[in-house]
């Protein structure tokens, strides 16, 4: 299977959710992430900051959508 989306940082088999938000946020927009962000991502995903992200979990698959527009609508993408 090949995966064309946001991937685990090189070597890292899991990460907790708030690193994973900060990677995906510091990758896509350049600004690492806020409480405020990883607050919304928890409230979209119904996860919590410690859970444990891996390549096989929901939150890199059909959660996936989720993360993306939250991380890319935010603030401080836009006004940089």
């Amino acid at each position: 299977m090949v995966s064309i989306g946001p991937r685990l940082p090189a070597g890292v088999a899991k990460l907790p959710l708030g690193q994973f938000v900060d990677h995906l946020s510091r990758t896509l927009t350049g600004e690492k992430s806020t409480a405020r962000l990883l607050e919304a991502c928890c409230t979209a995903t119904g996860a919590t900051p410690s859970t444990s992200v891996s390549a096989a979990h929901e939150l890199l698959g059909w959660k996936l959508g989720r993360l993306l527009t939250l991380v890319l609508d935010q603030p401080n993408f836009y006004l940089r």
